[in-house]
């Protein structure tokens, strides 16, 4: 009963907690702050000088006790101490404390970045948290946007959606209220337009610019596509060459010239996210189009190089800086349903926390065999429900058209089923015609795998992943490194690099890792050496 009094005194806000802006929605009010996202500190400390509209005025005309800063990069949480600042001046300023403020805090809803990560996700909760809020609900970005631009998100059809912030851009395909494939680009937002601009402006003409001219430059003259006549713009700035104030004119060619690279991580990123859609989606995404939101989807020419280069119909939002914001506002008004959908409790609770901890020891070993970059989490595989029991994965090849490879997972009963000794196991199944297609494709389908020239004998699991490492970093410089792919005794360890045929044996144990170093023998003349962990490679010179 409490909870549900709470729960009416309590005050729903939406936040859109952008790189460049950030905006508050409030429930039955609609919109109520629009600001920029920069916190102005004293110099050598954290003390908040200025916050939004009046700190972004700092920028590039401070005096060097004053710092002015943005907290936010890349559309997540760069300065946490800053951004539970920022948080807790627009809370306050949009919802003054009360007389009940002390037995309820206000609900928030936050959207976020779609690929950001758990750790990135629990900065923000916890930032929220420490800014006075009670309740912290996340929402991501292109789904926001996609409810607040008023697609059809619940409807059995796909929706495209691209958002392009300061910090990000989203590319979403959505369908049956929730996101089927999305693509996020850190690098792809204003602030790398913004970039871009500095840079060609300082390599041309020698002239060193701030980020207000830059993007003053991007909002008046830049576009992404010749859109009508030709435009140019005075600009004022620093010459590098004699240190005084210089005034040029640039034109809109040059501009939309200096902006191509990160105008087409946009192009890129639609076409891939389209690429992976299945042939019905495509269908629906021939029909609907695509809808552009986000501040730096504005930029002339946009839609129109979008539509030529996809084929699909694309329309800019009526309000593309609001639609984030306007979704976080549609989904308060069924914050009670979104409440129910975060509780997990009990057994299911344990095993959620179980499974996360599982992904940590595996993201943890392919960081070690330096493939962690190669790999992308994804909840919508689904493989062999009936044996599999952990894991699943797919494999693509990065180059041509993106084909399958291989595919497997791992199963835990299915040796014991046809009565063998039960154990578990990965299986994976190749094609093999793909897997010749891209050896082909590669120059490499001639390749002969000669005896390697080491195995790394490892000495226990502590030092399993250090001993990935080394075999990753040896292998990167071409030698050949075999180990064992299960713990071992060292007689046969020793005996498998014998039959490999190996030609030295790298032994990494306990005490070997607390002293950094490792020992080789030659396994030909029984010879047997030491050397520090950044010297293995001398060894085989």
């Amino acid at each position: 009963m409490f909870g549900k009094v709470k729960s009416f005194f309590s005050t729903d806000i939406g936040i859109d907690l952008g790189t460049a802006n950030s905006l508050v929605y409030m429930k039955d009010r609609g919109i109520v702050l629009r600001e920029p996202s920069v916190v102005a500190i004293q110099a050598g400390s954290k003390r908040v000088l200025a916050v939004g509209a009046e700190a972004k005025k700092m920028i590039g005309v401070t005096p060097r006790n004053i710092v002015a800063i943005r907290p936010m990069k890349s559309g997540v949480i760069a300065d946490f101490d800053i951004t539970e600042a920022m948080l807790k001046y627009f809370i306050n300023k949009v919802c003054p404390r009360r007389f009940y403020s002390r037995y309820s805090k206000p609900r928030l809803v936050v959207a976020v970045p779609s690929g950001i990560t758990e750790v990135e996700k629990r900065a923000v909760e916890e930032a929220a948290h420490d800014a006075g809020a009670g309740e912290v609900f996340l929402i991501e970005e292109p789904m926001a946007a996609a409810i607040g631009v008023g697609l059809p998100v619940d409807e059995p059809a796909g929706s495209m959606i691209v958002d392009i912030g300061g910090g990000t851009c989203e590319v979403a395909i959505i369908s049956l209220a929730g996101i089927v494939h999305s693509n996020s680009d850190r690098a792809a937002g204003g602030d790398a337009m913004d970039d871009a601009i500095i840079s060609y402006i300082k390599n041309v003409y020698k002239l060193l610019i701030g980020e207000r001219t830059a993007e003053q430059i991007k909002v008046t003259i830049g576009s992404a596509f010749p859109v009508g006549e030709e435009s140019t713009m005075d600009i004022k700035g620093l010459d590098i060459m004699s240190g005084l104030p210089k005034t040029l004119t640039i034109t809109s060619e040059e501009i939309r010239g200096a902006l191509k690279d990160t105008v087409q991580l946009i192009v890129d990123a639609v076409k891939r996210t389209i690429e992976r859609c299945e042939p019905e989606l495509a269908g629906d995404l021939m029909d609907r189009g695509l809808v552009l939101s986000g501040g730096s989807s504005q930029l002339r020419g946009l839609d129109r190089l979008l539509s030529q280069q996809t084929g699909l119909p694309v329309v800019v939002a009526d309000d593309p800086m609001s639609a984030v914001a306007e979704g976080t506002g549609i989904v308060i008004n069924d914050i009670d349903a979104m409440r129910s959908a975060f509780e997990v409790e009990g057994e299911l609770l344990d095993r959620v926390e179980k499974r996360i901890a599982q992904w940590r020891e595996l993201i943890a070993i392919l960081n070690s065999l330096g493939v962690g970059a190669y790999i992308s989490p994804d909840l919508g595989i689904v493989r062999g429900l009936a044996y599999y029991t952990g894991f699943v994965f797919e494999a693509f090849q990065t180059v041509g058209t993106g084909r399958a490879l291989a595919g497997g997972g791992r199963y835990d009963n299915l040796v014991k089923k046809l009565g063998y000794q039960d154990m578990s196991a990965v299986g994976f199944g190749m094609g093999d015609v793909t897997v010749s297609d891209l050896l082909e494709l590669t120059g490499k389908s001639g390749a002969i795998v000669d005896a390697p020239d080491a195995y790394l004998v490892i000495g226990s699991d502590a030092v399993r992943n250090k001993a990935l490492q080394i075999v990753t970093d040896l292998r990167r410089v071409g030698l050949k490194v075999d180990y064992p792919l299960k713990a071992q005794g060292f007689g046969k360890q020793f005996k498998q690099a014998d039959a490999v045929g190996a030609k030295k044996a790298i032994i990494l144990g306990d005490d070997e890792l607390s002293a950094g170093v490792v020992k080789v023998k030659d396994l030909k003349t029984g010879e047997e050496t030491q050397c520090a962990f950044a010297d293995i490679q001398k060894v085989f010179e």
